[in-house]
C-alpha cells in the first residue's frame, strides 16, 4: 500500500512540475506510474471467481423483460392512442425486416404514430440495439394474444 501511495505522490508531484514548466516533471510522473504498475502486478487476488457455468446471466434480463412487458401492456391499455398501437402490433413489420428496419410506408399514418409512441417507450427503458427488437416482439406477441 505504501508503494502505491508513493507512486501516486510521484505522479502528482510530477504533474505539478510539468505545469510549472520544470524539466524533471515528466520523469517523476513516469517513475510514479512505474511504481504503481509494478506494485499492482504483485497484489494477491485471493477472491474465488465463479465459473461462467455457475452464473445465471439470463435471469436478470428475463426478469426485467417480464416487468417491462407488463408495464408496456398497462401503458398501451391506458394510452389515448391505444387502438393505433394495437393495430400496429397486429399488423407487425414486414416478415423480412423487423421493427428496427421497418419501412416508413409499411404502416398507415395512425399505425406509424403508434410505432413512434412505442419506440420512445421501449428506448426509454434502455432496450436498444438487439434488445429493442426483442422487446418489440415480446410486446407484439402479448398484444396479439390479449386483443
Amino acid at each position: 500500500m505504501l508503494a502505491v501511495a508513493l507512486g501516486f505522490l510521484c505522479v502528482l508531484a510530477g504533474t505539478i512540475l510539468i505545469l510549472n514548466d520544470m524539466m524533471w516533471g515528466e520523469f517523476l510522473c513516469l517513475f510514479g506510474v512505474f511504481v504503481v504498475g509494478v506494485r499492482t502486478l504483485y497484489i494477491k487476488n485471493d477472491k474465488v471467481v465463479k465459473e461462467v457455468d455457475d452464473v445465471d446471466i439470463e435471469a436478470p434480463m428475463e426478469q426485467q423483460a417480464k416487468k417491462d412487458l407488463n408495464d408496456a401492456i398497462a401503458f398501451i391499455r391506458t394510452h389515448p392512442k391505444s387502438q393505433d398501437i394495437v393495430s400496429m402490433y397486429k399488423k407487425g413489420p414486414p416478415p423480412d425486416t423487423g421493427f428496427m428496419w421497418c419501412p416508413h410506408d409499411w404502416f398507415s399514418p395512425a399505425q406509424q404514430e403508434g410505432l413512434k409512441i412505442m419506440r420512445v417507450w421501449v428506448l426509454g427503458r434502455d432496450w436498444d440495439s438487439s434488445g429493442y427488437g426483442y422487446m418489440q416482439r415480446m410486446i407484439q406477441q402479448q398484444v396479439r394474444t390479449a386483443w
